[in-house]
């Protein structure tokens, strides 16, 4: 696409704006964090066992398990090595190229 063609299409997007998708919980006075791997966390509810799957980064985290904390009964958090029992570990591997 050419010139011509990105200035038709800039007419069709005027006024764009992003719509952001919002997402509700429903918790049962129990909620539990469950950490991953760095930020990458799944919140459950008692009654919801899948979890929501979450990004969150270290400077969040702090005020987030605040507001957790404040509208449930029950908090708990839970830091799990997804890579600890496996078979292949892997390590890095430095290789030198030679002519």
């Amino acid at each position: 696409m050419g010139a011509g063609g990105a200035a038709l299409m800039s007419f069709g997007m005027t006024n764009f704006r992003p719509k952001p998708y919002k997402h509700q919980c429903l918790f049962d006075g129990y909620a539990k964090l469950r950490n991953y791997c760095e930020n990458e966390y799944s919140l459950y509810t008692k009654n919801y066992n899948y979890g929501f799957d979450l990004i969150i980064p270290n400077e969040k985290l702090t005020p987030f398990i605040k507001v957790i904390k404040q509208y449930n009964d029950t908090f708990e958090e839970e830091f799990m090595d997804i890579y600890k029992d496996v078979k292949f570990q892997a390590h890095k591997v430095i290789l030198e190229v030679v002519r």
